[in-house]
């Protein structure tokens, strides 16, 4: 067996060692330069996400998406690039979305697919969460709540909270965005049995002059 393996030994040294390959391979096949889209900071932070637990137990978790004017703006400015930039595909797009918005309130919220606890209904007769509009005090409940295929122009919004082991749902207020405008807080609230969270959305003017605050300090 030695002597087998002393003669094989003098092959080794006439084949190549792979790392000479590595800069043949480098050379032989064109480099593609990828470039990175520049990212807007302000996309994702437009996105409110919470888990709610009791002691160890998740029995909620929500990633929620309001259809404000300056997501309908991107939103539209998106949509229009997507389609070839047309003349004026994108200010008709933003009219249209903002005139929407005017009469009616939207969110995307996201839940986890495998627990059926943890969906959306429409009234508290259904099994699952509740969402409920809170304005100036007063609840509004929503018009329409259905489970939906998130359009892609909404997909960078959510970032790293959309995978495929969540539901997409609509949810549909018959309140207008007059009362952010006016300088309203507007809140979402989940109700479930015993349960229940809710997020925050204030006017962009109070929301920058705390981040001037902070700046200060």
């Amino acid at each position: 067996m030695k002597k087998k393996l002393i003669a094989f030994l003098p092959l080794f040294a006439f084949i190549p060692s792979c790392s000479r390959y590595v800069p043949y391979v480098k050379d032989a096949i064109k480099q593609v330069d990828i470039k990175e889209e520049k990212k807007d900071e302000n996309v994702e932070s437009v996105v409110k996400s919470r888990v709610v637990r009791d002691e160890l137990s998740w029995v909620g978790s929500f990633d929620a998406l309001m259809l404000d004017d300056y997501v309908l703006k991107t939103y539209a400015k998106v949509y229009a690039r997507d389609n070839g930039n047309p003349a004026g595909l994108r200010e008709r797009t933003e009219k249209e979305e903002l005139d929407k918005a005017a009469k009616q309130t939207v969110f995307y919220v996201l839940t986890p697919l495998i627990y059926k606890d943890m969906r959306l209904a429409i009234n508290n007769t259904e099994k699952g969460w509740t969402p409920s509009l809170i304005i100036d005090g007063k609840g509004h409940k929503a018009n329409k709540v259905e489970e939906v295929d998130l359009p892609k122009q909404y997909q960078k919004f959510f970032g790293k909270h959309l995978t495929r082991y969540k539901n997409t749902y609509q949810v549909t207020f018959d309140v207008g965005s007059g009362p952010l405008k006016r300088g309203e807080t507007v809140e979402l609230m989940f109700m479930s049995g015993k349960y229940s969270t809710k997020f925050e959305w204030k006017p962009k003017s109070q929301t920058l002059k705390k981040r001037a605050k902070a700046t200060r300090r």
